[in-house]
Order: C-alpha cells, then sequence, then structure tokens
C-alpha cells in the first residue's frame, strides 16, 4: 500500500473478487470472471463471497452441476451468508427438473434426495421428489415425499388460504402437494381421500379445476354409493 503497510490475504482477495465483478458485470466475460473469483478464494478460503461469485457465473453459463458445488462450498462456510440457501435449493430444484424433463427419472430422485440430506424438511425439494416419483409411477414413495412436503409446508404456515407467495415455475406448490396427492389416491381407489385432498388444495388456493374436481369425485362417490345400496337391498 500507499503507507507502506502490507497487503493482506484479505484485501488481494477482495481486489480479486473487485476484478472478477468488473469481469462478470461490466464485460459480461464470466470465464474470466471466475478465474479472479478462484484467485480471490484461495487467498481467502473461509471467505464464502467467491464461491457465491464463482456459482453466478457458472449460472449464467448453464452450468448449474458446477454452480451448486460453488454453493454447497459457500454454505459449508457460512449458511447464513446472504441468499446462499435460497440460490443452493434453487440449483438442486433446477437441476432436477432438467433431468425430469429429459426422462431420467432416477437421476431426478438422486438428486432430490441429495438436496434433502442438507436441508430434509424443504417443502419445495420433498414435493419436487414426489412428482418426480409418481412421474416414474411409484405412487407409495410418492405419497410418502408429499407427506413430507405437507408436513413442511404447515410447519412455515403455508397451509392457510393464499399464504404461499413464491411460485416455483408458476406452481402455487402448497395446492399442488394437495392436488397430487389426491391424484395418488384416486389411482389407488381411494375416492374418500383422494375427496380431502382436493377439498385442502381448494381451501388453500381455490381455481376453477379443483372446484371441477370436487363437484367430479362428489358424483362418483354419490354414484357409487347409490350402486351398493341398490345392490345391497
Amino acid at each position: 500500500m500507499a503507507d507502506g503497510t502490507p497487503l493482506t490475504n484479505e484485501m488481494l482477495a477482495d481486489m480479486h473478487c473487485a476484478l472478477g465483478d468488473e469481469q462478470c458485470l461490466v464485460h459480461h466475460n464470466n470465464a474470466k470472471a471466475i478465474k479472479q473469483y478462484q484467485n480471490a478464494s484461495n487467498l481467502s478460503p473461509s471467505n464464502p463471497k467467491p464461491h457465491v461469485c464463482m456459482a453466478v457465473c457458472y449460472v449464467q453459463l448453464n452450468r448449474t452441476s458446477d454452480a451448486l458445488k460453488c454453493y454447497h462450498a459457500a454454505y459449508a462456510l457460512d449458511p447464513t451468508y446472504k441468499g446462499v440457501e435460497d440460490n443452493l435449493l434453487d440449483c438442486y430444484c433446477t437441476i432436477g427438473s432438467t433431468q425430469r424433463s429429459k426422462g431420467d427419472i432416477e437421476g431426478a430422485c438422486k438428486t432430490y434426495r441429495a438436496g434433502l440430506e442438507t436441508f430434509p424438511q424443504d417443502m419445495t425439494l420433498n414435493y419436487n421428489l414426489g412428482n418426480a416419483l409418481l412421474h416414474g409411477g411409484r405412487l407409495d414413495e410418492a405419497l410418502v415425499s408429499y407427506k413430507a412436503a405437507e408436513v413442511a409446508m404447515k410447519t412455515r404456515g403455508f397451509d392457510k388460504p393464499h399464504a404461499y407467495n413464491k411460485p416455483t415455475d408458476g406452481a402455487n406448490v402448497p395446492r399442488g402437494i394437495y392436488e397430487n396427492m389426491a391424484g395418488v389416491h384416486f389411482h389407488k381407489g381411494d375416492l374418500h381421500k383422494a375427496l380431502k385432498m382436493i377439498k385442502k388444495a381448494h381451501h388453500i388456493s381455490p381455481t376453477p379445476d379443483t372446484t371441477e374436481r370436487i363437484q367430479m369425485l362428489e358424483e362418483v362417490i354419490q354414484e357409487r354409493k347409490g350402486l351398493a345400496d341398490i345392490t345391497n337391498a
């Protein structure tokens, strides 16, 4: 420094982060930015910031798996660091969703379960795992995951009407939990449980679809009851 005070590793790390920010934000050169952030991390290994910055660059490069590793590194250093938990969860969801869309159900399940090792009570991860299992025809396992998602939902108070305001891919996760649980019960032949679940979905966030499904299930149950009464008469 100008006054003769030697630069510390932390100061040098901050300088590399600033150079990385310039490459990323001004020049839009994520590859060069990552090199600067890597230098910063090497100089200050206990600082989560370089890992988070690298993760942002990797996301922009569509290298979500690398971003996941960086967010994990940052989370291990400081789980309270700004935005790191939400971004780490988003990475798991993005990777799992991509795998599922490509038909890799086992890969998606593995990804969601890996996320649940760090966040065992996360509502969205449990919900997404349930969806992947349901897509693979594994109804009983899907129901277990949806029930875990339901517990997490109730813990956060999202089972109340209109309490959830963080859509994932345009979906209302709490309503989706009950809608999909209803679907599982329907396929298993338990119409009463299916009706109970779809009414819970309707309570959280009523839609024309939930209204129609409630009406349909009530009619089918009534018809079956009528047939049973005739048979037993």
